[in-house]
């Protein structure tokens, strides 16, 4: 994997303009916008066929309909990319999803990002870069997540860390609220991880195209660490309960074990 940093000023740039929106929805926007954006710019993307049950479900909130969409996607160094949005009967966005995982010999960490806003604010703001490979997160993901936190210019509010996480999170995963008025300070860091990680995934052509004997190693034990992240997620019971609430407990069952976190996957 190259050295290089991801030091794209007009990703920055781009980015920190963002830091003056107001407004959940504006932020969630921006965020969707920019995630379907990034999928244009990695190498080799396709979509992945996935079953209609699992794509598109309809549920209820506090007696209100709502909509979950979810989109997979694969290329170059990446065996999954899900997008995934939750929506309210009248289209407004409730949340999006972003998880990216590394295909096996790829040394990339685990992209995650969560923003979700049921009652009206930014409840949940859960961005990180995972580490698979020790040597090339500090390289490469440490200088992407440290500019990540300066755009939230600690305007949001920090949350604790899940316990499910503590062994698969970076320690410089962003989690958070934003206080209403200050939703721009989520979407900045958001957008921003999000164009990083494509530099990142365009950066790691030559490693995968070029395996050495030691880069080989590395990737194997990077695997595992991406099986084990998995396996953490389906930990987070928050998460299993808040989707059979929304749905059922059996599409929740579904969707975690055998799609979103599937070994498999």
């Amino acid at each position: 994997m190259s050295t290089a940093t991801p030091d794209d000023s007009q990703s920055k740039s781009s980015a920190e303009s963002l830091a003056s929106l107001v407004g959940v929805q504006p932020a969630l926007q921006a965020i969707l916008v920019v995630a379907q954006q990034q999928l244009q710019l990695i190498p080799n993307c396709v979509e992945l066929s996935i079953p209609t049950a699992l794509s598109f479900v309809q549920g209820q909130l506090r007696g209100q309909p709502v909509t979950m969409q979810t989109r997979r996607f694969a290329g170059h160094g990446l065996s999954a990319f899900t997008l995934a949005t939750i929506s309210d009967a009248a289209g407004a966005l409730c949340s999006v999803t972003v998880i990216a995982l590394p295909a096996a010999g790829s040394l990339l960490p685990i992209l995650g990002i969560d923003v979700i806003a049921f009652g009206g604010s930014l409840q949940l703001v859960a961005l990180d870069l995972a580490p698979l490979d020790a040597d090339a997160f500090e390289v490469e993901a440490v200088p992407v997540l440290r500019h990540m936190h300066s755009l939230t210019q600690g305007q949001l509010i920090p949350r604790k860390r899940p316990e499910f996480a503590q062994e698969t999170f970076s320690d410089l995963a962003l989690i958070a609220a934003a206080r209403p008025g200050q939703e721009g300070f989520a979407a900045a860091p958001a957008v921003y991880l999000l164009q990083s990680y494509t530099t990142l995934v365009q950066q790691s052509i030559a490693q995968l195209a070029n395996p050495t004997s030691e880069l080989s190693q590395r990737a194997v034990r990077a695997y595992e660490r991406n099986q084990n992240w998995r396996l953490a997620e389906l930990r987070n019971r928050k998460e299993h309960n808040a989707l059979a609430q929304l749905f059922s407990p059996e599409f929740a069952h579904r969707y975690l074990y055998e799609f979103l976190f599937s070994p498999d996957a």
